[in-house]
């Protein structure tokens, strides 16, 4: 028995380092004119030489789409490259390049996730893979789907490559997408599977490719008003906020929401008198945010909302400069607060970082960001975090 229950974890350990050197392998192999030939017909686009090959990898951060594909699916001048990394290996790490042979790339859905256990589906068919991956629920989602390998050891079954992730919305066309690969030659199973992943994200990114808030509000400013009877009682409720990592002090009678306990991270506090005001980019936000507030301090009436619809602040002679340049630098803050894990409408209701996933997506997310970018300077203010270092932290 004791056995039976190390092997899971020898094969995971041993699997990392199979990897490892089959994907050194292939990087030593990209000036061969056979893999150039190979790279040519995954792509569809010609390459003159290795050098070529790698810069136009490294452009599109296709690595993991392309050297599993080419060490255990292409077809090239004598056989498939991984078929030489099983003739010179035995053991664990043989039945694992082995699996790896064997093993097509397929479509699944993940159905259940948790610490210990992770259940996906393959949409071809509904069957059901269990893996006891302790790692994935820390990156995958409930009903994200994958385009993957999933490796069939009888004993236990290993998550390897995974190519591209779509949201659930895409299911039904990578379902039909799944059962025309299954019937494909190898070689060809792969590069489907992705062209119908690149339709897929189309279709779900081509729906409103407007800058929006995270929620999919307008680029505006929400502000609940609310009348203070003793300000130094809401005064100091909010300095105790702040000790408790709720808000962060932002300049004398300002701050900013850090929890979601209060509200949406970047909303802003401001104290004026006898007023308080609670800003944030939406109406709902600002209702919710409100509704906090009045369960946390005492001594709150709210008194009226006001919404700023920002682009038309942007045209508007009665607005003062260094007024629009402040509430667009609300906007800012907040927008940019958690941006690359917010679920964005104009990407479909994914995140950046699940855009990142698909060329497509890619520019979607570029474009979001160059937009902003535009919108700061039209209005005069500054990027809390330059976009720059936000794509670099996405390209990751």
């Amino acid at each position: 028995m004791m056995c039976i229950r190390l092997r899971p974890r020898l094969l995971r350990r041993e699997h990392l380092q199979v990897l490892v050197e089959a994907m050194d392998t292939v990087q030593d192999r990209l000036e061969d004119k056979s893999v150039v030939a190979a790279a040519s017909r995954f792509f569809k686009r010609n390459f003159a030489t290795g050098s070529d090959l790698s810069l136009y990898l490294q452009d599109l951060d296709a690595h993991s789409q392309f050297f599993p594909w080419l060490l255990w699916d292409a077809g090239l001048a004598s056989d498939r490259l991984g078929a030489r990394l099983v003739q010179r290996s035995s053991g664990v790490r043989g039945e694992l390049l082995q699996a790896l042979l064997d093993t097509s790339p397929d479509v699944y859905q993940v159905r259940h996730c948790t610490a210990r256990t992770t259940l996906l589906e393959r949409v071809s068919d509904g069957t059901l893979v269990g893996l006891e991956e302790p790692v994935l629920h820390t990156v995958l989602a409930q009903n994200e789907l994958l385009v993957a390998r999933v490796l069939d050891l009888g004993d236990c079954r290993l998550l390897d490559a995974v190519h591209a992730c779509l949201p659930a919305s895409a299911r039904r066309g990578m379902v039909r997408a799944a059962r025309r690969a299954a019937n494909a030659p190898d070689e060809e199973r792969l590069p489907r599977l992705m062209e119908a992943a690149d339709r897929a994200m189309s279709r779900v990114l081509s729906v409103d490719s407007r800058l929006t808030a995270p929620d999919g509000a307008a680029i505006m400013r929400a502000t609940a008003v609310f009348v203070v009877d003793e300000p130094r009682v809401v005064r100091a409720g909010l300095a105790t906020a702040v000790q408790q990592g709720l808000l962060a002090e932002r300049g004398h009678d300002r701050w900013i929401v850090t929890s979601p306990t209060i509200g949406h991270a970047g909303a802003t506090l401001q104290l004026r008198g006898d007023r308080l005001l609670a800003s944030t980019s939406s109406l709902d936000r600002s209702d919710d945010l409100a509704e906090r507030l009045e369960r946390r301090l005492p001594g709150l009436r709210r008194s009226v909302s006001l919404l700023r619809d920002l682009d038309g602040l942007l045209g508007d002679d009665g607005m003062s400069p260094a007024e629009v340049r402040r509430l667009a630098q609300d906007w800012l803050d907040e927008y940019l607060t958690s941006f690359e894990d917010t679920p964005q409408r104009s990407l479909g209701g994914i995140t950046p970082r699940q855009a990142m996933a698909t060329s497509h997506g890619r520019t979607q997310v570029k474009s979001i960001l160059r937009s902003v970018q535009r919108f700061s300077d039209v209005a005069g203010a500054h990027v809390p975090k330059p976009v720059s270092l936000i794509w670099s932290g996405l390209e990751r």
